[in-house]
């Protein structure tokens, strides 16, 4: 008993000697105590809104036709995109992404009701940065959304027209519905899914330099 009682006092003496070490030093508290309290909190603000939403898009309608104009409508009615400028000068809205105040941009070329209406294929160009994933996937998902959804209007009232009814429209434009399920991450954030994960590689290397 003797023997465990002055080990145990052994320990508790380089214990106290140590954090008084690790006290007077500056670097060590700012490791050991400042960074885990601070890295956790700015990653936290960072994505704090979990997922990017309203993002700054400039619409070039080269058509300035209904149908144009109705997809412009509907970009910004996206939740994910805000058009921010309405042009039919494509440098301007060029020189608006390279000053950083769209970042993407969505073309809608001439002729692009006509070609509908004569049911031929037209495109809707999409520009975005690919540099920032983030953004580049939300952007880019929003426009695919936006363009597909009025495609399926498109094909839903060609069909009426020829004589089928709404709900067999619906039915024959998607044959096949799919349900997604998000397993792991059901908000479909980043602040709750992936920042934890982050959070202790950083602290676990923090603490290895502190050491």
């Amino acid at each position: 008993m003797k023997r465990l009682y002055k080990s145990l006092d052994v320990f508790v003496y380089y214990f106290k000697n140590e954090l008084k070490l690790i006290f007077k030093d500056a670097g060590a508290v700012l490791l050991f105590l400042i960074a885990p309290a601070i890295y956790p909190l700015l990653y936290s603000i960072a994505y704090e809104k979990e997922v990017i939403k309203d993002i700054p898009v400039a619409v070039v309608d080269l058509d300035n036709s209904s149908l144009s104009r109705r997809v412009s409508n509907m970009i910004d009615g996206n939740e994910l995109l805000k058009v921010v400028c309405k042009s039919q000068n494509f440098a301007e809205a060029k020189q608006l992404f390279f000053q950083n105040k769209v970042k993407g941009v969505l073309l809608i070329p001439d002729k692009f009701e006509k070609n509908i209406l004569s049911g031929k294929q037209s495109d809707v160009v999409v520009y975005c940065d690919a540099g920032y994933f983030l953004l580049y996937k939300q952007l880019y998902t929003g426009s695919m959304y936006t363009i597909g959804t009025l495609n399926a209007r498109i094909e839903i009232k060609q069909m009426i027209s020829e004589g089928k009814t709404y709900k067999q429209s619906l039915i024959q434009q998607e044959p096949i519905k799919v349900n997604s399920v998000y397993l792991y991450n059901p908000s479909g954030g980043y602040a709750s899914f992936v920042i934890p994960g982050i959070i202790i590689i950083i602290l676990q290397q923090t603490l290895l330099i502190g050491i």
